[in-house]
């Protein structure tokens, strides 16, 4: 399971922020940032897109191989139900 990164037409980058699950067209509602510790330094986070269905999902994923997550609400409010954790070593 490789998350993808949805283009439009042309090449351009979608004018809203859809799940990096592949094959997922809905909007998203999580920032999932993570690293791979052994090829990258603490200063090096990627980030995935989540909508609610896949969030929980793409975190397993991550989490398996012990990369340090953190889950954030998309919208960075902090009077989100959302919680954020950390995975990983």
């Amino acid at each position: 399971m490789e998350p993808s990164t949805p283009m439009e037409p042309g090449g351009a980058a979608p004018a809203r922020s859809l799940c990096s699950r592949a094959g997922c067209r809905r909007p998203a509602d999580y920032r999932l940032e993570w690293r791979n510790p052994r090829i990258h330094g603490a200063d090096r986070t990627k980030v995935w897109l989540a909508c609610e269905e896949h969030q929980d999902e793409l975190a397993a994923f991550l989490t398996a191989r012990a990369f340090p997550l953190v889950v954030r609400p998309l919208a960075g409010d902090s009077g989100s139900d959302a919680a954020s954790r950390s995975g990983g070593g």
